[in-house]
């Protein structure tokens, strides 16, 4: 019972996260519309992802930081798992930059909100869940 009580309020701060998230990243673009300045709202799109699949994660972190061992740092699954979704979630900021121009899949990645923020989400939970300690595999 405890643990479904924990679950439902878990749900509803997360929900409640990104709710406020998007009316914020709204708010960013009406800003940007104004001032014809974008990178707070390409640098929100870009981040905001990121650090709600890190707190999806801290459960994890905290059972693998209370568990015995050294801790340690799953460097495969960084580079294998991580860089390309890193990638997919910095490409509304890439694509402003000087090497935008020579990015072939960045249109695709730049159009859909949604697999940017996916892939952000992705990295974040990747990044946190990637800390191990002593013979433990994530």
């Amino acid at each position: 019972m405890k643990r479904g009580i924990l679950g439902l309020i878990s749900l509803t701060a997360y929900g409640a996260l990104l709710y406020l998230g998007s009316l914020y990243q709204e708010h960013l673009k009406h800003i940007a519309s104004t001032t014809y300045d974008p990178y707070p709202s390409l640098l929100f799109t870009s981040l905001f992802p990121i650090v709600f699949g890190m707190l999806l994660a801290l459960p994890h972190l905290y059972r693998t930081v209370r568990g015995e061992g050294r801790l340690g740092v799953d460097i495969y699954r960084l580079v294998l798992m991580g860089i390309p979704t890193l990638y997919v979630a910095a490409v509304p900021l890439l694509v402003f930059s000087p090497v935008g121009r020579y990015l072939v899949t960045s249109y695709i990645f730049f159009r859909y909100n949604l697999l940017t923020f996916a892939a952000g989400a992705a990295f974040g939970y990747i990044l946190v869940t990637s800390f191990k300690k002593g013979g433990q595999h994530p």
